[in-house]
């Protein structure tokens, strides 16, 4: 027969197993990304579906955009996604007329885009809409489409 001290002792040791098994659970359901976590991108890409069709919906207040940018809402809607791991998918698959649209519909147009980002400067926090636009020129430069001449400092 087990005493009572002894009883106590496993009745607390299952009750921490218990929540163990809980919390671990929980951390791995809905497999979310944990912070700092570091894999390869495709190891990545795969654990947490990172693909081109499980893209942000991007919508931008034309507000929130100088006058003269407005028309390319579109392009950095389509283009302009944060996720380095999803926007490098998107651009794997899009098709060589949509990367040409892309390169044609900022032809002459990414200094104006750099202007409007530069005016917020290193101390101002950018709004999520510039940032949108920030990543679509990003895309550019990845796909090796930038259209425009080096700026000259």
């Amino acid at each position: 027969m087990l005493g009572d001290s002894m009883k106590m002792i496993l009745s607390i040791g299952v009750v921490i197993l218990v929540i163990v098994a809980v919390v671990i659970v929980l951390r791995h359901r809905g497999c979310r990304m944990q912070h700092g976590e570091i894999l390869p991108a495709k190891d990545m890409q795969k654990k947490y579906g990172l693909y081109a069709e499980n893209r942000p919906d991007i919508k931008i207040d034309p507000m929130k955009v100088p006058e003269n940018l407005r028309d390319l809402i579109p392009m950095a809607e389509k283009w302009g996604v944060g996720d380095d791991i999803i926007r490098s998918d998107i651009e794997k698959n899009a098709s060589d007329t949509e990367k040409e649209a892309f390169r044609s519909k900022l032809k002459g147009r990414t200094k104006q885009v750099n202007d409007w980002l530069d005016s917020y400067g290193e101390k101002q926090t950018m709004p999520e809409d510039a940032a949108h636009f920030m990543y679509m020129l990003e895309a550019l430069d990845e796909m090796r489409l930038w259209p425009d001449s080096p700026e000259k400092k």
